[in-house]
């Protein structure tokens, strides 16, 4: 076999190619709208590394035949095409993100906003991926972390050519080969088992990247030889067929498709036979060719990065802004910020007659050292928290109730320090000395935020309560789990669930707390019977059920928080109603089970559940979560509307088999 050196083709400009990235573009746009029929277009970003891992094997293997290729130069080159465009998206962003953005949002911004001037956003947000987290339509710059994976791979892919001409020139395919299957195996594998990590990381990503070198590596061999012919009627049919490998999983894929992993495979071999036969087409060369794709595929990198940003901050003022027509404005917004970016920022910075090397250098540090210097001192000022009214007394209060802040729900997955096993079932709540109960709380997140209630509620009771609750452990003695399994979170619950298998028989009541319109939708609720059937049954014991507390819309929850807009009841919280009703009549027909109901904790003599406390601050954190705040305000309408008495005559009752 050759050496590529020996057989490698000049590289012209193939817009053809532009084509493709604009097809990608239209993808991503559409997807991100919420447009439900595009339910897998996030493949959009997979067919863009396929192009960029064809387009940089080009640009290094005709640099290395003609040993021509220098590391700092080649540097040079992709940050005067990545830096220039990402640095003014990331400044701009900073407008609407300090008049929209509550504290902390503000704070998630901010650090993700210097991970991405430093290519290092994907590691960020897959890191920052957890329960409590942010939705990710909401985030400004959450598609930041693919120029993470590309830009890692910018930096490692040359050293490897290097390497491998200088060892074994005859068999870069075949060890770019063996490259890709080993990542694909791993992203396969990672689909399955770590799914957070294998969706953001570069090994897991690396073999789209490396499919596309395989296509420019194998183009650099066979294209331009005489012996490799193929009719134009063949070509446009092998193009349409790669066109509907793209299109077709648009449609098909969704969010529960196991992705990045071997289905990936379909959307790149569509791009990979675009890209190899469309040149040799006739109908759909020029398709791909029409100067309106060709244009927008010039300016998909500028459109990319604006995209993300201006959709988020839309969904921020939803209450203002909605309709079909705000998403169309949005999508040719981004278009023409994208090219007044490309010809202002993007060409401009690209050309060294124009804008030196020490110039370009000197300005991308003073931007990166102002986007890190800012991240600092947003974080200082908590989120720049005074922009927004929060009486001074709440601020630690409207936070979630964890082992950070002096509390027991040990929330392992966001705190990584927290030693794993029976650090996590020694925290106690309620009344310390001279109690008279011992009582146990179970659950997830959603039995964590009611600690402060039941520290409250135990002291009047004179019970202790022991906590034994961490991320996504809803109640259950089996090894489900409603989050990957890949989180510590995981290891930690099922020591909890062993634990309370082992030591319930030694407490005089049990308190189950879980977020059941999940466990609905994921049909897990039997779990939690048999759970019950466990403690009442077999054991003998007392059991109290907290209800599900009112579900709302996060970015509504948080505005009503810091600037006193009224929270939007999500549409799903009908199915929690309906969970806490069914709830409600089994305890009534069981002795040993007591539940406790949105009324009984929210409700002054009313039935009408309020949003709002008294002072008129929502009781919930984040639309899912109660505040240290609110969970202490709900232990105020139990008591003072007495109910304790009811709850301490369950206790006291000898337990009726």
């Amino acid at each position: 076999m050759s050496s590529v050196k020996d057989t490698i083709p000049r590289r012209d400009y193939q817009s053809e190619l532009d084509g493709i990235r604009a097809l990608a573009l239209i993808i991503v746009l559409i997807y991100h709208t919420g447009f439900e029929l595009f339910s897998g277009g996030y493949l959009g970003v997979d067919v863009f590394f396929v192009l960029s891992g064809y387009l940089i094997t080009n640009i290094v293997i005709s640099q290395f035949d003609n040993k021509k290729f220098d590391y700092a130069d080649f540097f040079e080159r992709r940050a005067r095409r990545i830096f220039p465009a990402l640095y003014i998206v990331l400044l701009v962003s900073t407008i609407p993100a300090w008049f929209l953005l509550v504290p902390p949002d503000m704070v998630s911004f901010v650090n993700s906003q210097s991970s991405a001037a430093a290519f290092l956003s994907n590691i960020f947000f897959w890191r920052e991926s957890n329960y409590f987290d942010t939705s990710s339509e909401l985030k400004p710059l959450l598609h930041t972390w693919s120029l993470g994976v590309e830009f890692q791979f910018y930096l490692i892919y040359p050293i490897y050519i290097g390497l491998a001409y200088r060892l074994f020139p005859k068999y870069i395919f075949q060890t770019t080969a063996f490259l890709f299957l080993m990542s694909l195996a791993l992203s396969h594998w990672g689909a399955m088992v770590k799914p957070t990590p294998n969706y953001y990381l570069l090994p897991t990503r690396a073999w789209e990247l490396l499919y596309g070198a395989l296509v420019a590596l194998w183009h650099i061999k066979h294209r331009d030889r005489k012996d490799f012919t193929i009719s134009k009627s063949k070509a446009d049919l092998i193009t349409l067929i790669g066109l509907l490998l793209i299109i077709i999983p648009v449609f098909y894929f969704t969010t529960e498709t196991l992705f990045p992993s071997a289905y990936a495979l379909i959307p790149t071999t569509g791009t990979a036979l675009i890209i190899i036969f469309s040149k040799h087409a006739s109908i759909f060369y020029k398709v791909l060719t029409l100067k309106p794709l060709t244009y927008l595929g010039l300016v998909s990198y500028s459109a990319y990065l604006w995209h993300q940003p201006i959709y988020a901050f839309i969904r921020q003022l939803e209450d203002y802004l909605s309709g079909l027509g705000v998403w169309v404005a949005a999508f040719f917004a981004t278009i023409i910020l994208a090219s007044l970016t490309y010809h202002l920022i993007e060409n401009p910075f690209r050309s060294r007659s124009k804008i030196s090397t020490r110039s370009f250098y000197s300005t991308t540090a003073t931007a990166l050292v102002g986007l890190f210097g800012f991240s600092i001192f947003t974080n200082t000022t908590n989120g720049f928290e005074n922009r927004f009214h929060l009486p001074e007394n709440l601020q630690a209060q409207y936070e979630l109730p964890t082992s950070d802040n002096g509390w027991c729900f040990y929330s392992i997955d966001t705190n990584r320090e927290l030693p794993l096993g029976a650090a996590g079932t020694q925290c106690s709540i309620g009344k310390k000395q001279g109690f008279e109960y011992q009582g146990l709380l179970v659950g997830d997140s959603t039995a964590g935020h009611f600690e402060p209630f039941w520290d409250e509620v135990g002291e009047q009771i004179n019970a202790k309560i022991s906590s034994i609750t961490t991320n996504w452990c809803y109640p259950s003695l089996t090894d489900n789990f409603t989050w990957s399994k890949d989180t510590p979170a995981f290891d930690q619950c099922l020591f909890n669930r062993q634990y309370v298998k082992e030591h319930a028989k030694d407490f005089d009541f049990i308190v189950l707390s879980g977020l059941w319109m999940q466990l609905k939708s994921e049909n897990r609720l039997s779990e939690v019977d048999e759970l019950l059937n466990y403690l009442i049954k077999d054991l003998n014991k007392k059991v109290i059920i907290m209800a599900q507390a009112p579900m709302f819309d996060r970015v509504s929850i948080l505005k009503s928080i810091y600037m006193q807009h009224n929270p939007k009841i999500i549409d799903k919280d009908i199915d929690a109603q309906e969970i806490n009703k069914n709830f409600n009549l089994l305890a009534d027909n069981n002795t040993n089970l007591y539940f406790i109901t949105r009324e009984e904790l929210f409700a002054d003599n009313s039935q009408d559940i309020p949003k709002l406390t008294r002072e008129g601050l929502p009781y919930s954190l984040d639309g899912i979560h109660l505040s240290i705040y609110g969970s202490v305000k709900a232990a105020e309408t139990f008591l003072g509307n007495h109910r304790q008495s009811n709850l301490e005559k369950f206790i006291s009752e000898q337990i009726i088999n």
